[in-house]
């Protein structure tokens, strides 16, 4: 296939982030190199899946080759949340639908009458005519009835194969169980001590979870470490997508359990407001489930997948995610490099996603934003090939990305944490550079480095994005310069 013709050995490197999923398929030294060569500036760890020694060898593995190749990877610490899964089942029960099926929160082997499920107080809060969904909706059922003690009558709706241990949806009804459960808890921890970049929380409903899970991180002492992803699944977390967004470093729509929660149709439109509402706020927002799905299987994904791909690009995504494409798939390299290969021809063409916004004198980042914006339309009018910025913040490059300029962004940083915070960031690509004095000699040196990597030409326009006075540590963002390169 051509796009896979044309990754060189050296890396290329596109304006949206590639987020890629560990597991059993990928979990082993070349396969995890050629997929960072492919273009992977985040991996996933998800734990679902796996105990602490598997998840701190691929942690470890992960920093070891990327040292090696001498590139910025993330790692997200992706918690499983409280996910309410099927007990045991007798191997080759198979639901008619309009027959009778329980739930029981008493042990027991499943059978074609009932199963034992793993939410307790599902008696007491579930109602009649609510929806019980299995297995990614596969299996549904209608409650007839409950004893608010222990047992759930209900109707099966849509019939299938019913397996041990398979999820379970309950779109219609309140859950009382916390977004932060305690495995999450003990998870993150084990997560921030092996100094994971970034923490995912499953199933946000209100902005309390995210101050929960910030609260947790203030605890162990990695705050301005560890940044923090609000997962999107859940209906009524839909309404207060703002207000998560403001506890938040960053969001996922995660279209798996949002798909089953809610009706299929309105998942586009949803991914588009929340995208949206990100690149508002100046958020990174990552697009995942099902991108490349087909390639678990093929060497090629189908063509309805990369215009899915390429939509989620140009609505304004930060980064899209493979999931069981690299964890579980037979081609993880080959998806890699086609998603990868789809972002670059969409970016090329120039349709990407421009927000139309300004900066609103009322916010209290108001002067942040100015510069930003200011910063990004000098860039656009002299037709600039970049902006550099000499940061110290991750916020002050995320302002300057939510503007979606026409040119790279490239961020020198005397921070060593920025490499890794930025991972979901939109075209940043972060180098390191030692204290220096003057704007003018860090920007000879910002020159020469992209000069001789590539990045850059003799001759191209640069946007300069600093501080003055320049030595001083920890001064916002308030000096634009325009200089030929």
């Amino acid at each position: 296939m051509s796009y896979l013709k044309n990754l060189e050995k050296e890396r290329q490197y596109s304006q949206a982030k590639v987020v890629a999923t560990i597991g059993p398929a990928c979990r082993n030294e070349e396969t995890l190199t050629a997929m960072m060569k492919a273009g992977v500036d985040v991996f996933r760890l998800n734990f679902s899946h796996g105990d602490y020694d598997l998840h701190a060898g691929s942690i470890r593995m992960i920093r070891e080759i990327a040292g090696k190749l001498n590139l910025n990877i993330s790692i997200l610490a992706d918690l499983q949340g409280p996910k309410i899964r099927i007990g045991q089942v007798e191997e080759g029960t198979v639901l008619e639908a309009g027959a009778p099926f329980f739930l029981s929160t008493e042990p027991m082997t499943g059978t074609t009458q009932g199963a034992s499920i793993g939410y307790y107080d599902l008696p007491k809060v579930v109602n009649e005519g609510e929806e019980i969904l299995i297995d990614d909706g596969k299996i549904r059922l209608k409650v007839t009835g409950t004893n608010n003690a222990d047992r759930v009558e209900t109707e099966v709706v849509n019939g299938g194969p019913l397996y041990s241990r398979k999820g379970v949806n309950l779109p219609q009804t309140y859950v009382s169980l916390p977004s932060l459960t305690e495995k999450d808890h003990r998870d993150a921890i084990f997560a921030m001590e092996q100094g994971v970049d970034w923490i995912g929380l499953s199933f946000v409903r209100k902005p309390q979870d995210m101050k929960e899970l910030r609260a947790l991180v203030k605890q162990q002492g990695k705050e301005g470490q560890v940044s923090i992803l609000a997962k999107i699944e859940k209906p009524e977390v839909l309404g207060n997508i703002d207000q998560v967004l403001d506890c938040s470093d960053g969001i996922m729509v995660a279209r798996g359990d949002l798909g089953v929660e809610v009706s299929f149709e309105q998942v586009p439109i949803i991914q588009k407001e929340v995208i949206r509402r990100a690149v508002a706020k100046g958020k990174p927002v990552v697009v995942a489930t099902q991108m490349l799905e087909s390639m678990i299987h093929n060497f090629a994904p189908t063509r309805a997948e990369a215009n899915d791909v390429a939509n989620a690009v140009l609505d304004g995504a930060d980064a899209v995610m493979l999931s069981g494409e690299t964890a579980v798939g037979e081609y993880p390299v080959e998806s890699v490099k086609a998603m990868e290969s789809i972002i670059r021809f969409t970016e090329r063409k120039g349709f990407c996603y421009r927000p139309c916004k300004t900066p609103n004198p009322e916010d209290s980042d108001f002067t942040k934003e100015v510069v930003s914006y200011s910063a990004v339309q000098m860039a656009d009018s002299a037709q600039a090939e970049a902006i550099v910025l000499f940061a110290e913040n991750k916020n002050e490059v995320m302002s300057v990305a939510s503007y979606r300029p026409n040119c790279k962004i490239f961020v020198f940083t005397i921070n060593p944490l920025l490499k890794s915070q930025l991972g979901f960031t939109w075209s940043a690509c972060v180098f390191p550079i030692e204290p220096m004095e003057r704007t003018a000699q860090a920007a000879a040196y910002a020159n020469e480095v992209l000069l001789r990597e590539g990045r850059l030409h003799h001759g191209s326009r640069v946007v300069y994005l600093s501080h003055i006075p320049f030595h001083q540590r920890g001064e916002s963002l308030n000096t634009i310069r325009l200089e030929i390169c």
